[in-house]
């Protein structure tokens, strides 16, 4: 074992709980796939840090080799594995620390059943929390699998104060029951023209590029301005949230709750 890394806490700890556990280790593929749902939690994390998690960003081979985690410790107290920084460099380990610190606390949301939220403001990491889902359901999945798990807990290492987080079969339920739930994303602009109305929906869809089609939800006010006060070709700026989908894979806004309209303009006039 390298020594730089026998010398590293546990940033992360990752434990398999189930009473087959106590006399064997989980079968490869179980093992494999949690860690690499948790990795990607962590790639997303360092992404949203970064404001770019929207944009679908991908992270350079730089990027990724300083978010690289890897087994630093294995305990055989059900199946229990220390995550160590795959660099030593303190500075990296340091950030990805923080990173942890992120990747937990929107895991924990799913663990207390707080996914989504229906206020006026979401909390600042609901997209985050949102970004996760297909990685939380990964994880919760092995639940009851093949392995023997009867619960999965992740918590931070030394020097992480953090509450742990603790996946069971009512998680797991619960994670299934959110698929294609609704939720904010933060504020912003899009702007289009007009392709469509749905007067009894109070929405506009717009197309924002080639084959790129939004549904703008409205209030009354804004929807007849839309209705009456406007021209073939015009354009419209909306400032609002995108509605994403629990699971959606796409960066495309494919539905927007507009709280105003900013602007309208015709590019021929």
């Amino acid at each position: 074992m390298d020594k730089n890394m026998s010398k590293q806490e546990s940033i992360l700890w990752l434990k398999f709980i189930g009473k087959e556990l106590d006399i064997k280790s989980l079968p490869i593929y179980e093992l494999g796939t949690v860690l690499i749902a948790l990795q990607r939690i962590i790639h997303k994390a360092y992404l949203f840090e970064k404001n770019s998690l929207s944009k679908c960003t991908k992270l350079s081979p730089v990027e990724r080799r300083n978010c690289a985690l890897q087994i630093g410790a294995h305990n055989k107290s059900s199946d229990e594995y220390g995550l160590i920084s795959f660099i030593t460099d303190p500075v990296v380990i340091n950030h990805i620390k923080t990173l942890v610190v992120d990747g937990v606390v929107a895991l924990s949301a799913y663990a207390l059943g707080k996914v989504v939220s229906k206020k006026e403001n979401p909390p600042p990491n609901q997209y985050f929390i949102g970004s996760i889902y297909n990685e939380v359901t990964v994880i919760n999945d092995r639940i009851g699998n093949v392995g023997g798990i009867e619960e999965i807990e992740i918590r931070g290492g030394k020097g992480i104060d953090i509450k742990p987080v603790v996946f069971t079969r009512e998680t797991q339920s619960y994670v299934r029951g959110l698929a294609n739930e609704t939720y904010l994303g933060e504020m912003q602009d899009i702007e289009g023209t007009i392709t469509k109305l749905y007067p009894n929906r109070l929405i506009a869809e717009i197309k924002i590029a080639p084959n790129y089609y939004t549904k703008v939800h409205l209030n009354d006010t804004d929807f007849d301005t839309v209705r009456y006060k406007t021209r073939v070709g015009d354009v419209i700026k909306f400032s609002g949230r995108p509605i994403y989908r629990l699971g959606q894979k796409t960066a495309k806004i494919r539905e927007f709750e507009a709280v105003s309209i900013v602007e309208i303009w015709n590019e021929k006039w």
